[in-house]
């Protein structure tokens, strides 16, 4: 083993430290997000205004306004222009579902997800940079709304969407340069009126081990008939909320429930050819 002596004790620790400062700098560092100077930002929109005012007490959607303000104002990198489009969706999803046979539980499951999907555009109406890598990034959410935990999450997809979008657009003008110019050109993208739509989330609320009884029940009454072969019943109950906010100015969010509920089973009958109903 080496040892060191205190000079060089010293020297080694002031660089580790130096280089340990150096990596925090880099980390907390955000190269495609340019500070707006003070002063600069454009006034609130009023309806977006009101589009934060419905958010509150949701902290997905309150999120969602808060980076893509972000986004409009300071997402800009050298070299990239900044973006004339952004978009955020989110579905979220929360599931159950169960299933029995011949009066046993054989499924138990309940899901719930966030998916992001983050659309940056950039160039302009008539071409932008929809194309290849280029059109959107996803990722997965946090459920618990943590406003940081969410904003790091919309923030890292967005960023990662605005880098490709930049390179698209670049292949996607090389790639234009190989064919002659259309006389009746179309234009990439169309510019929607602004929308504010935002209604109460749907949320999942059923009562989950009085189904799993309800169904075990109903497949445990082959017991009482012998001729039945098979018999299986499922249940399934979801709850889907959809947000959708975009630089146009349009901010909806809608969400809706769905159930079903499913009985199968099949029989000898006297002719001696299975019976099946569902």
């Amino acid at each position: 083993m080496k040892t060191l002596h205190l000079p060089n004790a010293l020297r080694v620790y002031e660089q580790l430290t130096g280089m340990t400062i150096a990596a925090l700098l880099a980390m907390s560092a955000t190269p495609s997000w340019a500070t707006s100077p003070e002063g600069s930002k454009p006034a609130p929109d009023a309806a977006m205004v009101s589009a934060h005012a419905a958010a509150k007490g949701d902290g997905l959607l309150e999120a969602l306004l808060t980076e893509l303000d972000r986004s409009k104002a300071q997402l800009k990198m050298d070299q990239v222009q900044a973006p004339y489009y952004v978009e955020y969706r989110v579905d979220e999803v929360e599931d159950f579902g169960a299933e029995a046979a011949y009066g046993a539980l054989r499924e138990n499951q309940r899901i719930h997800v966030r998916v992001l999907r983050v659309v940056v555009r950039i160039g302009d109406y008539k071409q932008d940079s929809y194309f290849g890598r280029g059109q959107g990034e996803s990722g997965i959410l946090p459920l618990d709304n943590d406003p940081i935990a969410l904003r790091r999450q919309i923030w890292l997809a967005t960023d990662a969407a605005y880098k490709a979008a930049g390179q698209a657009l670049a292949e996607k003008q090389a790639a234009m340069k190989q064919f002659s110019a259309d006389p009746n050109p179309v234009d990439d993208f169309a510019k929607a009126p602004q929308m504010i739509d935002v209604e109460p989330t749907a949320s999942l609320k059923i009562d989950e081990t009085g189904w799993k009884k309800t169904l075990e029940d109903v497949t445990g009454l082959y017991k009482q008939y012998p001729d039945v072969q098979s018999v299986t019943a499922s249940a399934r109950f979801s709850a889907i909320n959809e947000y959708l906010v975009n630089s146009e100015g349009t901010v909806t969010r809608n969400g809706k429930t769905t159930y079903s509920v499913q009985l199968s089973s099949s029989a000898q009958a006297r002719h001696r050819r299975p019976t099946e109903c569902g």
